[in-house]
């Protein structure tokens, strides 16, 4: 039988699903926001309206696989670990592009994007984290 202390999440790793849930609310409520703009300027043929579309597929595409990732962690596989790693620095290089190219948005706005991501990469290179990804689920069977 294998003991609670061994198969449960530790506390860092269960803070950065936490800290992910947050984020993805958030990008849910600016998803909504943001789809509710683009069907106006599509609808007013306002041009810029289609580029606006495809940043709206492809944020939407990003949720999805963050909301994916996030229900992934239980698994303890090393992917997954390394996978939101990877999204988390995706999300940070997006801001810095988006902030990059968009002269309104202040350093102030930039700050409050960026402490989230950062966040979870640091919980998820905690040695703790490192040693669930690193053990095998409970529910693995060597055959």
């Amino acid at each position: 039988m294998v003991s609670e202390e061994v198969t449960r999440m530790p506390a860092p790793l269960r803070a950065a699903r936490v800290i992910m849930a947050l984020q993805f609310v958030l990008g849910l409520v600016g998803l909504i926001f943001g789809w509710l703009g683009t069907a106006s300027a599509l609808g007013m043929n306002v041009s810029g309206g289609l580029p606006l579309a495809g940043l709206m597929v492809f944020l939407t595409a990003t949720l999805a696989l963050q909301a994916w990732l996030m229900g992934r962690l239980d698994s303890r596989m090393r992917w997954v670990r390394r996978a939101v790693l990877g999204f988390e620095i995706l999300v940070i290089s997006t801001d810095v592009i988006l902030g990059a190219l968009d002269p309104g948005l202040t350093v102030r706005s930039f700050l409050a994007i960026l402490p989230l991501p950062t966040i979870v990469i640091v919980l998820l290179l905690l040695p703790s984290s490192g040693t669930w990804f690193d053990r095998p689920h409970a529910s693995d069977n060597p055959r």
